[in-house]
């Protein structure tokens, strides 16, 4: 099995193109969001025990994000991410949406 591949109409094809976009887009939601909080990455990281040196390279570095990293930073900011699963047709990748929503620690959201 191919790892990698060309882009069909703008699209990868290949799994490991797919985790790529994805981290991708996940970095650019953490950090919109971060940027919508007014939070520091010293923050992030006082409420995660990490250093702030961790929550850079997170940041900065979206495809090195592991699923864990993107709970607890959505965590940290208080934020939950919606993920929305559809299968396709086999000719082009399935699309990747997104949508963070604020939550309160109580969870409810707001």
């Amino acid at each position: 099995m191919k790892t990698s591949g060309p882009d069909v109409g703008g699209r990868p094809t290949e799994p490991l193109e797919l985790i790529r976009e994805a981290k991708l887009l996940l970095g650019r939601m953490i950090r919109e969001r971060l940027n919508e909080t007014g939070l520091k990455q010293s923050d992030l990281g006082r409420r995660l025990g990490v250093p702030p040196s961790q929550i850079a390279v997170w940041i900065n570095q979206p495809t090195r994000l592991s699923l864990e990293a993107v709970v607890r930073l959505l965590w940290a900011m208080n934020a939950r991410l919606h993920v929305h699963v559809e299968g396709h047709d086999g000719e082009h990748g399935p699309p990747l949406g997104h949508e963070l929503t604020h939550v309160d620690r109580s969870g409810g959201e707001q």
